[in-house]
């Protein structure tokens, strides 16, 4: 059975961010981190090819830069296969940003199949 190439995209609305971090560097250090999302939404459009949607994340960063908490605040896509592949990636990033207290950001990804 020969695999189907299968491209996502993904794309990063507005980012909200809640503490005395730098918002540009949370933004970019996203941005830089949507390859791993990609990864999950392909894994799942070569079985549900026309899956497309919006999620909306809030993460929690401690202050050494890693995720403590992910919540999908919002998930049009409806597949948990999905939802738990990103919320694994999501947990595993690390923000190159020191604060002096933990801090929140909440941001879209829109995902859509080519």
């Amino acid at each position: 059975k020969k695999e189907r190439k299968v491209k996502g995209k993904l794309k990063v609305g507005g980012t909200d961010v809640f503490g005395d971090v730098d918002k540009r560097a949370v933004q970019a250090t996203i941005r830089q981190r949507m390859g791993a999302l990609r990864h999950c939404y392909e894994k799942i459009l070569r079985s549900k090819p026309g899956l497309e949607g919006k999620m909306t994340f809030t993460i929690t960063v401690s202050v050494m830069g890693s995720v403590t908490r992910v919540a999908i605040e919002e998930d049009t896509l409806g597949d948990s296969g999905l939802k738990g592949c990103v919320k694994a990636k999501v947990k595993g990033w690390r923000f190159p940003i020191k604060a002096e207290e933990a801090w929140d950001t909440t941001f879209p990804v829109v995902f859509s199949g080519s």
